[in-house]
Order: C-alpha cells, then structure tokens, then sequence
C-alpha cells in the first residue's frame, strides 16, 4: 500500500499490534475495556481497506500498463 501512495495513520500500525489492541480493547488479559484501544482499532481496521482500496486503484490503473513475463 506504500507504494501506491497510502500510510496507515498510526504509526504502530500492523497485525501483531492490531492483535494487542484488540485484547486491550475487550478487556482479554482481564483488565477493564480499554475504550481508546478500540478507537485506535476502529482507526485501523478503516485504514486497512482504505489500503485495500489503493492498492486495487493502483492495480487497476498505471499498474494494469506493466506487461506480463511471459508477454516480454
């Protein structure tokens, strides 16, 4: 997604901290739900497809130009 342009906004963005925010978020470890946690996943569940999004515009567009291999 970098390449096509896009940044997640924040900047521990990535599945394993996805993971412990969500844990954080419900409450798993047995500590109280964490309401900012879950804000904080929100934001980057959005951004994931928000990236999903750019990489199909990117694929869809100036990336659909590059040949195959086997058309080279």
């Amino acid at each position: 997604a970098p390449v096509a342009g896009f940044a997640w906004r924040d900047p521990e963005a990535g599945g394993e901290a996805s993971m412990r925010w969500y844990r954080e978020a419900v409450g798993m470890d047995g500590g109280n739900p964490d309401a900012g946690q879950r804000e904080r996943l929100l934001r980057y569940n959005e951004d994931d497809v928000r990236a999903t999004y750019a990489l199909r515009e990117r694929m869809s567009g100036p990336a659909a130009t590059v040949p195959y291999v086997g058309d080279l």
